[in-house]
């Protein structure tokens, strides 16, 4: 199986800091597998080139982890691969607390409502 791990661009910086959470997956991954690294901040995608590359590349599984500042786009990547029909499976502590994007702005909607002034 041909499995893409993908980290998003962070959205501010583009500061490449290599996330090891691929690395480590990658050296897990039993043999007979190949695995393909791509983390946004040193290759940046959108999800129009994410599609296209999976497909381009016979990706049959993607990987996504992501912190709290790229979520949102993570979500949006998840679903223009999952619109390309290839599996997509996410960790982070958001995909985790927030399966679905709409909790996930909601949760953002309601702690910027909490701060605001009366």
């Amino acid at each position: 199986m041909k499995i893409l791990l993908y980290n998003p661009d962070n959205g501010v910086t583009r500061n490449f800091m290599p996330h090891l959470w691929m690395f480590l997956l990658q050296a897990l991954t039993p043999p007979g597998h190949e695995v393909v690294l791509i983390d946004g901040n040193a290759q940046p995608m959108d999800e129009e080139s994410i599609a296209r590359y999976v497909l381009e590349q016979n990706i049959e599984l993607v990987g996504i982890g992501a912190m709290t500042r790229m979520i949102v786009k993570a979500y949006r990547m998840a679903d223009a691969v999952r619109a390309a029909g290839v599996k997509v499976v996410m960790g982070s502590p958001d995909a985790t607390f927030f399966p679905s994007p709409h909790l996930f702005l909601a949760w953002i909607t309601t702690l910027r409502a909490s701060r605001s002034e009366p």
